[in-house]
């Protein structure tokens, strides 16, 4: 390569990290510092490649909440509970311990519930409506959710369960929507 070519591809790299570095430095910066103009220059740049929405080490849960049950077996019958409401507050003190997995497990669980939520356009804290049931039995959540009742229902005894009614509670964490979702109850 000759040396002018070489010159000029050295101007052409320097002045991309200059822009670069700029336009980054104009995104980033608070808006009592970038008029509102010059962010509209610099966001189509920056935006579809360098931004992102989650947090650096851990996705940032869009909705939190807990699932309230109750079980039904052939002999008795248990009132509504929350599972985790021991391994939560165990949690708090031993964030090393298998409780963490517990809880971890009911926020992936709400996490699918939203998404079931979201897909099928549902409104919280009204039933499901008739037409959907057979779209949300085979959405993210239902599958999962009747799993984890009944390994849940085996757990608290040893009588093979009939039923299991569910309830998640939602809050969303962005909008401070609250609700719940009532699922079908399911039967073994």
């Amino acid at each position: 390569m000759k040396q002018k070519n070489k010159t000029i591809a050295a101007w052409i790299a320097f002045l991309f990290v200059v822009l670069h570095l700029t336009f980054i430095s104009l995104y980033a910066a608070p808006p009592a510092y970038v008029s509102a103009p010059v962010k509209a220059v610099v966001t189509p740049y920056v935006s579809p490649l360098f931004e992102q929405s989650w947090s650096m080490f851990a996705p940032c849960p869009v909705v939190s909440g807990h699932l309230k049950v109750k079980i039904t077996y052939a002999t008795k019958e248990m009132d509504w509970f929350y599972p985790t409401k021991e391994p939560r507050e165990w949690h708090s003190y031993l964030r090393g311990s298998h409780h963490s997995e517990l809880v971890l497990l009911e926020a992936n669980m709400i996490y699918w519930v939203n998404c079931d939520v979201q897909d099928l356009q549902l409104n919280l804290s009204e039933p499901i409506p008739d037409y959907l049931i057979d779209s949300f039995k085979h959405g993210y959540s239902y599958w999962m959710m009747n799993r984890y009742l009944y390994g849940l229902a085996l757990k608290i005894s040893d009588e093979k369960p009939l039923k299991a009614e569910v309830i998640a509670e939602l809050n969303n964490v962005k909008t401070g929507e609250e609700g719940f979702l009532t699922y079908p109850p399911m039967e073994w």
